[in-house]
């Protein structure tokens, strides 16, 4: 989860293509907290941010990796 402008960067540099491409999805402007993530069909989210991944599993039955971006992106490429 990142802000619209953070997306539209990402767009615009092509990697929400290359990320897209390989199954993943960049959602933006909402908490992943209160988003219906579990309802998308998600049960893994890869997530930098301590808050996230200590609520998640809970509110959003998802199993969590924690790692900086850049692992986190490795990890799936």
């Amino acid at each position: 989860c990142t802000s619209k402008a953070m997306k539209e960067t990402s767009t615009i540099m092509g990697y929400t293509d290359i990320i897209e491409k390989a199954g993943g999805k960049i959602v933006c402007d909402t908490c992943m907290v209160v988003s219906p993530i579990e309802k998308m069909g998600y049960k893994t989210t890869g997530v930098n941010s301590g808050k996230a991944a200590n609520y998640l599993p809970g509110f959003c039955k998802q199993n969590v990796v924690f790692n900086n971006i850049d692992e986190l992106i490795k990890g799936v490429m």
